[in-house]
């Protein structure tokens, strides 16, 4: 066979060779494209859960200062209208329960009344010693949970009571009992001359209180689960289109590749016919008919 067929032969086996050996390559494209669009989604997703995170933290934070400021400015209204002098006179007695009181303790009920989110109104005057509280009136919801006139009132787990001496203010956070959960408001009840005879608490649910926070916190969460999965959905998109280009690009090259292949092969079959050919005829010329 001549050097010609031989060359354009083995260029044929090698192409089919070489088509073979890229799909180990086309592979690792694959891997390496996935590997890709794997990092760049989980990137993509945390950048966006943080900054959703550090909105949702900054603005729930002022809607948590709005909520405490709705409890403070509710007790600080209740504390406008009761008697700086009755309150005074109460706490002057040892007995803080008499007959004097009922008018102070109806004026409280009514506020509740008129508030249907205030589970308690009590008022604390201070006792003997510093930050020992007594309770003159308690205007509750539940009868069974009444705190009696002249009891000791444990402000130890409500540090805002002493600092509502000073102006209106609220819990920080809400606390949780067996009734459920309550945020404190604290106004001082003053007398004419601006002094602080003592100090007016409201006790308002929280879910209430902080609607706004947790209406926030809810509408976050949901923000967040559909920009993860749109990111999901978005990631997994490209990296399918890129797959199918890859793909793609695969199946031209390996068909360029046969066409090729089946180039080179038709044409050395056609000069080994011809050779063949020529050495038929030289036979028939000389005589030798094994000449081919």
């Amino acid at each position: 066979m001549p050097e010609s067929t031989k060359t354009k032969a083995s260029q044929g086996r090698s192409e089919a060779a070489n088509t073979t050996s890229a799909r180990p390559d086309h592979n690792q494209d694959i891997g390496r494209i996935r590997a890709h669009y794997i990092w760049l989604t989980v990137l993509t997703a945390t950048l966006a859960c943080g900054l959703v995170w550090a909105l949702t933290a900054y603005y729930c934070e002022r809607l948590h200062e709005e909520g405490r400021v709705r409890v403070a400015a509710l007790a600080a209204t209740i504390a406008a209208g009761m008697p700086a002098d009755g309150i005074r006179e109460l706490g002057a007695r040892a007995d803080l329960r008499g007959p004097e009181s009922l008018t102070l303790l109806s004026s409280l009920v009514a506020a509740r009344q008129a508030n249907p989110d205030v589970r308690r109104i009590f008022v604390l005057i201070l006792g003997g010693t510093p930050r020992a509280w007594r309770v003159a009136l308690d205007a509750v919801s539940n009868p069974g949970e009444q705190i009696r006139p002249g009891d000791t009132y444990d402000a130890a787990g409500h540090p805002q009571v002493g600092r509502a001496v000073s102006g209106a203010t609220s819990d920080h956070a809400p606390y949780r009992d067996a009734r459920g959960s309550w945020l404190g408001g604290y106004a001082p009840i003053r007398d004419p001359d601006g002094r602080a005879v003592a100090v007016l608490a409201v006790e308002v649910g929280a879910d209430k209180a902080l609607l706004s926070e947790r209406r926030f916190r809810l509408e976050a969460a949901i923000v967040c689960v559909l920009l993860l999965g749109g990111i999901m959905f978005t990631g997994w998109d490209r990296y399918q289109k890129r797959r199918l280009e890859l793909d793609r690009n695969r199946n031209i090259h390996a068909r360029l590749s046969i066409h090729r292949l089946a180039e080179v092969m038709t044409r050395a079959g056609s000069e080994s016919d011809l050779i063949r050919s020529a050495l038929d005829a030289m036979a028939e010329a000389t005589g030798f008919p094994d000449w081919a």
